[in-house]
Order: C-alpha cells, then sequence, then structure tokens
C-alpha cells in the first residue's frame, strides 16, 4: 500500500505557474534601465520640448558617474556634471564661458539646470532600482516595428551622414541607432516610495531602453527624446571643459520694498 502511494506522489505532476504579464515586464524594464544607468555612450536624441514645442538636438556622452549634456537649439549650452561638481558652460558668438554651479553633493540652481537629465539619469536609476514601485506594460506595435520596440535605423558615420531625424555625423556616430523595447510605466501612486529612495524627476510616460545599455525614446508630458546617432566607445577628452571655470557671481540680495 505504501508502495502504491509513493508511486502515486511521483506521477503527480508539479501545477503550472501561472503567467503574471505584471512581473514579467517590470523585471525586464528593471534590467535594461540598469544597463542603461551603468553604460557608458556617446547618443544624440532629437527633442522637442512640451508645451513649448521648442527643439534642437542633445547629445549626452556618459562614463558613470560622470556625463556631459550639450544641448543644440538656438545656440548651444554645455552641462558637465563631474565628480569635482557641475559645471555649466554658454557659446556666445566666438566667446565660450564656463562656471562651477555646483560642488558635489550641492543642488544646481535652477538657471543652470537643463532638466533632461531628471529622465536619462535620475528617472533611469529610479526604475532599475524599485520597479515594483510602478505599473509598466509593454507598448503595443507600431507599424515600423514589432511590438514593444523603436526601430532600428541604417549607419550613420562620422564623414556627416544623417540620421532619421536630420542629426549630423558630427555627433561622432559610428554605427546603426539599435532597436529599443518600450514600456508604458506609470507611478503607483498608492505605494509609499520604496525605503532610502526618492522618485523625484520621473514622469509617466514611455520609456525603451537598447540592450546596448542606451535609451533610445522617451516621451512624457515635458517632452520627448529620440535616439538618432549612436557613437564609439567613451573618450577621456569628451569631459574637457571647453574654457577657463569661474566662480560665480556673489547676487546682491533682492531689496525690501518699502525699505531704504
Amino acid at each position: 500500500m505504501l508502495l502504491l502511494l509513493a508511486v502515486a506522489c511521483t506521477d503527480a505532476k508539479d501545477p503550472v505557474p501561472t503567467p503574471d504579464p505584471q512581473a514579467d515586464a517590470r523585471a525586464r524594464l528593471a534590467v535594461l534601465a540598469q544597463a542603461t544607468a551603468d553604460g557608458s555612450y556617446d547618443a544624440t536624441y532629437r527633442f522637442v520640448q512640451r508645451p513649448s514645442n521648442a527643439t534642437g538636438t542633445i547629445r549626452i556622452r556618459q562614463v558613470p558617474p560622470e556625463y556631459r549634456i550639450d544641448v543644440t537649439s538656438k545656440g548651444t549650452a554645455s552641462f558637465f556634471a563631474l565628480n569635482r561638481g557641475v559645471i555649466s558652460c554658454a557659446v556666445k558668438g566666438r566667446a565660450t564661458s564656463c562656471f562651477l554651479v555646483a560642488r558635489p553633493g550641492e543642488e544646481v540652481p535652477p538657471l543652470f539646470d537643463p532638466g533632461v537629465q531628471r529622465l536619462f539619469r535620475d528617472a533611469v536609476e529610479e526604475l532599475a532600482r524599485n520597479p515594483n514601485d510602478y505599473r509598466v506594460t509593454v507598448v503595443e506595435a507600431t507599424p515600423s516595428a514589432p511590438a514593444g520596440t523603436t526601430a532600428p535605423t541604417g549607419a550613420s558615420g562620422p564623414s556627416g551622414a544623417s540620421g532619421p531625424s536630420g542629426a549630423s555625423g558630427a555627433s561622432g556616430a559610428t554605427g546603426p541607432v539599435p532597436s529599443g523595447t518600450c514600456f508604458a510605466v506609470e507611478r503607483v501612486t498608492t505605494l509609499a516610495p520604496s525605503p532610502g529612495t526618492s522618485a523625484a524627476g520621473f514622469e509617466d510616460g514611455t520609456y525603451c531602453f537598447a540592450e546596448q545599455g542606451v535609451a533610445t525614446r522617451i516621451e512624457v508630458e515635458s517632452g520627448v527624446l529620440e535616439l538618432v546617432a549612436l557613437g564609439g566607445q567613451p573618450n577621456s577628452t569628451w569631459f574637457f571643459v571647453p574654457a577657463k571655470v569661474q566662480q560665480l557671481p556673489a547676487l546682491s540680495p533682492t531689496p525690501t520694498p518699502g525699505r531704504t
């Protein structure tokens, strides 16, 4: 009798686990976001700012924890987040001026804050650390790409060939823009933030990441970033500041009305 019972238990099949698309999407998002947070890359994006609909290009060069942002619209401005602090540079005509705007650990003054780093750094790191704080679904298919991906583009070389949105090869691109997996991400507001973390900088929207460790598209209420050129290997000259770094001038306090 014991032998028959043992045989019956051996023949019994384990229950098939129920698929959990939400858990799978969160896990996949966390892996790709972490690869992007840790990645070293030279990426050029076309941006559209909302609600103004201002357009231009943003070149992001990253070797964690340092990165550099060059924003080109009507003019060009550069933002260096370096181990020694944050430096902001602006070009006016042939003159370039650079200022130390924040020391390590200090907040960047709003006047010198480009804002885009909240998406490609702060939000990406947050999604990698705390995917369970968000409702995550793979984005539906589009005519140009399979379900949940951005379409790859052809090669865009340093000779000046352009990417899909007219990005010049001056960005140093050496190969095709990779496809990315896209996720619709929404913070679950009923959840308290994970201990010791902050969702500051995050916006609900669509986040797309390539296996290579780079964001291919981010679309949120404040604007859209779309990858149009991807450069080669990291270069130590990326973080050379183009002019002498000056200290910000001391600002006089605003007079109080009614006082002399």
